[in-house]
């Protein structure tokens, strides 16, 4: 890879951070955010409808290009099912995370497997005859200045070169989070002459080994973060609350008591429990909008079967090996002399 093809495609700013400004991000996430990052707080690239530009997100609000670049740390293949057109910042009807299982919301009698449900199967949708539950692809990426990933979301016009593209690296035996690619949006016109951008995604280059490191950290970071959502909006707010009772000390004491439960088990061969309570009691009386809070983790191990021993009880009631009712037999060692001399019976 040559000098100049590197000047013209640097990294992401946050593979590039030194080990102080690494401190700084640090200093400046504990200062500004509280809990921990789902998906949904971090910032998303759309594809704007009808045209072939990206919607990204500034500072300042959002500005539009045709074009994004950066290093995607994670690729994450997902569904969502709306019943209608008319709801807007809501959560869907029915989705899935991984693009294979559903989760529906309560009372939608949806989810399960994708492929066999009759919202994923074509003319599902009954104006356009495509899938009622759209198919997409996310992208966690850094790109630019920001210091955590972004979210770009594919539609289903874009998922085919998608699929190439990673298809194609693959054959080179290039990760995708090794490398620095570019997506461009190209205005194409499906059958009914409306416009579209459909995503071509060209790679740049290589990361260098240093970059690629960090790369890792934020791989690493974004699985985890892709890892804390549970799609039924029901839920949402269950494992953000559970995160925050006692600053988080009740999640590490169970992380801990469940991993010496797994130890245990593994080791004995039996089964046991690990059992979190949590009790909320209004802080006042007569005022039950503001409550407190107690958690408590208790863990019941399996022990090891151990071998019973025989004893016996003498007068005394102690414990003895010899049954003091039976009489000691005086035994002594007896020297048996060898005869010196053989001799032969015929």
């Amino acid at each position: 890879m040559s000098t100049d093809l590197q000047k013209q495609a640097p990294a992401p700013a946050a593979l590039l951070v030194s080990e102080e400004q690494a401190a700084a991000f640090r200093e400046a996430y504990a200062e500004n955010i509280t809990g921990n990052i789902t998906e949904f707080d971090l910032q998303r690239i759309k594809m704007v409808n009808g045209e072939a530009l990206w919607k990204i997100p500034t500072l300042e609000g959002f500005t539009t290009l045709p074009t994004v670049e950066g290093v995607v740390v994670l690729v994450r293949d997902t569904r969502a099912y709306y019943s209608s057109k008319e709801i807007k910042n809501q959560p869907p009807d029915c989705a899935s995370n991984d693009g294979h299982s559903g989760i529906a919301r309560a009372g939608v009698k949806l989810g399960g497997e994708c492929k066999t449900c009759p919202m994923a199967q074509w003319d599902s949708a009954q104006e356009s005859g495509a899938q009622a539950c759209k198919a997409s692809k996310q992208l966690f990426m850094l790109r630019g200045t920001s210091m955590l990933p972004e979210l770009v979301t594919l539609g289903p016009t874009s998922l085919k070169p998608a699929r190439q593209f990673f298809l194609k690296l693959t054959t080179q035996l290039v990760p995708y989070h090794k490398c620095i690619v570019r997506i461009d949006l190209h205005e194409a016109t499906n059958d009914k002459n409306q416009k579209y951008g459909k995503a071509e995604f060209k790679f740049v280059r290589m990361l260098t080994p240093e970059e690629h490191a960090r790369a890792v950290d934020f791989k690493n970071m974004a699985e985890r973060i892709a890892e804390r959502v549970d799609l039924r909006p029901e839920s949402l707010m269950f494992p953000k609350s559970l995160f925050e009772i006692d600053n988080g000390a009740t999640v590490a004491e169970f992380a801990t008591a469940l991993q010496t439960l797994n130890n245990t088990v593994r080791e004995v061969g039996k089964g046991g429990e690990v059992t979190l309570t949590i009790s909320v009691q209004p802080a006042s009386k007569g005022n039950s909008d503001v409550v407190m809070v107690k958690s408590r983790v208790k863990a019941k191990l399996p022990e090891a079967t151990r071998r019973q021993t025989v004893f016996y009880l003498d007068d005394d009631n102690q414990l003895v090996r010899n049954d003091p009712k039976q009489q000691t037999l005086e035994l002594r060692v007896v020297d048996i002399q060898q005869p010196k001399e053989l001799k032969e019976v015929i």
